[in-house]
């Protein structure tokens, strides 16, 4: 009986709070406390949770922005209606209007109304000029419409490119992509530093199991694929270009997508053992890695398929 409680106790270890009698000699108590707190399953899969939501949030704000790519240069191609022989719904709609009211929200976004045509209308988006903390009361406005779309707003000291038109979709979506790497990076940094630290200051038995996250060669491959990426967008063409960008992007969700699956073998034994085999820590921590590895090469694939269509959109062929 002794034996079996020892053995399901040494499974599930790092779940279980260290003593404080197996420090490792040297190891500062402020240090160990917070290698202790940080190395907790329930921080450990909170930071992985974190990353996996940022790759796939980031990821389908990519896929939407290459979806509104080619409405954007469209768009931006077109006249006013009237000039040039213009008719809609393919070329933009002018509709005057008046300003009701402005209200600035967070970080930045304007809340317009605008009265046009006997209805009014609210419209949300980032200030592209905006020259005065007020609006007048009942200033004049221009709406740019086009298929259907607020595109721009312009009125005294304010443009205003809504979200819902081309332009302010693709500012909005793209921010939020950019946003959503820079907290999966950083999550995934985070755990790192958590993982060495606690490697660091408690001992071996106690330290962590299989290494998780992003590994040294993967991040060689990124870095270098990105340099790839950045210098093929400079070519000027986009029969060089656009290969480049989805060779870097094959590679790279080859690479997170090779280490996923090492990791589901592995798994697999673990999984035909059943449910209490798989909520073992060993199981627990390969399930996150291919999890991971799953969120990361969508994000990878989702990049290249932005960065492809707008080199065929803006590049020369």
């Amino acid at each position: 009986m002794a034996d079996n409680q020892f053995v399901m106790g040494s499974r599930n270890r790092l779940a279980e709070p260290v003593l404080p009698d197996i420090r490792r000699p040297g190891a500062g108590p402020v240090a160990w406390l917070l290698a202790a707190a940080v190395g907790r399953p329930g921080v450990h899969y909170g930071v992985l949770l974190v990353a996996v939501a940022a790759a796939l949030v980031g990821s389908a704000a990519l896929l939407g922005h290459a979806a509104n790519a080619p409405a954007l240069a469209a768009y931006q191609r077109n006249e006013p209606c009237g000039a040039g022989g213009s008719v809609p719904p393919d070329c933009r709609a002018l509709t005057a209007g008046t300003v009701l009211a402005d209200r600035q929200l967070l970080l930045g976004v304007h809340a317009v109304t605008l009265s046009m045509q006997g209805r009014t209308a609210v419209y949300y988006g980032w200030a592209e000029s905006y020259y005065s903390r007020t609006l007048p009361e009942r200033s004049d406005a221009v709406l740019v419409g086009w298929h259907g779309r607020a595109a721009r707003l312009v009125g005294p000291g304010l443009a205003l490119e809504p979200f819902e038109g081309p332009p302010g979709t693709a500012f909005l979506l793209i921010v939020v992509a950019i946003g959503c790497e820079l907290v999966c990076g950083l999550a995934l940094v985070l755990q790192g530093v958590a993982g060495r630290l606690r490697g660091l200051l408690l001992p071996a038995a106690f330290g962590p199991g299989p290494r998780q996250g992003v590994r040294v060669p993967v991040q060689l491959v990124f870095l270098g694929c990105l340099a790839v990426a950045l210098a093929a967008g400079r070519t000027g063409h986009a029969t060089i270009a656009a290969p480049l960008h989805a060779l870097c992007g094959a590679v790279m969700a080859a690479q997170f997508g090779a280490a996923g699956l090492g990791a589901a073998r592995a798994l697999a034994p673990a999984a035909r053992r059943g449910l209490d085999a798989l909520s073992e820590e060993r199981a627990l921590r390969l399930g996150a890695d291919v999890v991971l590895a799953a969120g990361l090469a969508a994000l990878c694939i989702s990049l290249a398929a932005d960065l492809v269509v707008a080199d065929l959109l803006t590049l020369p062929r």
